[in-house]
């Protein structure tokens, strides 16, 4: 018999051809230190309850995925429609104060219109009695904070006054 180290596995010459022996059958002794052969109905079993654990973890994942991706997409969509309906909102108000200017501006256009000056000065000189200031009534008033608007309270010294 020739042993061959490397693979631990020996030839038997048996006529002309060689058989391969294991080592298990070459040395009977070890037998017994042999680990007992498991079916492989049995032996599969434990890996079925791994995969069947590691099923359900990957589907509870994918489920708590699902769900995730589902809670942004309808968080996402209704600020599209709050977004949607300001936009509206905002047109229909800018529709409004346009129409609400150009009201206002027809209604100072008939109003400026409608006043001849020259009727009111003729009113207020022949029927009312009034006359045109003179030189000497007329006082120049310089405000200390350069405000265009006075509002006079009481009697303006004549200390600021500027004949």
């Amino acid at each position: 018999m020739a042993r061959n180290y490397k693979n631990e596995i020996e030839y038997i010459p048996v006529g002309n051809t060689v058989r391969k022996v294991s080592s298990y059958e070459a040395y009977p002794d070890r037998r017994k230190s042999r680990p007992r052969e498991v079916h492989p109905v049995e032996q599969a079993r434990p890996k079925r309850r791994r995969r069947s654990a590691g099923r359900v973890s990957y589907l509870l994942f994918t489920l708590l995925a699902f769900i995730g991706v589902a809670f942004v997409l309808i968080w996402y969509v209704s600020l599209q429609s709050e977004i949607t309906a300001t936009q509206k909102n905002i047109a229909s108000l800018e529709s409004r104060l346009n129409t609400l200017t150009q009201e206002n501006d027809e209604a100072l256009r008939r109003a400026e219109s409608s006043i001849d000056l020259e009727e009111v000065r003729r009113i207020a000189t022949e029927e009312l009695g009034m006359k045109y200031a003179t030189e000497g009534q007329t006082i120049t008033y310089t405000t200390p904070d350069n405000n265009d608007y006075v509002t006079q309270y009481s009697d303006i010294p004549m200390s600021g006054a500027n004949p």
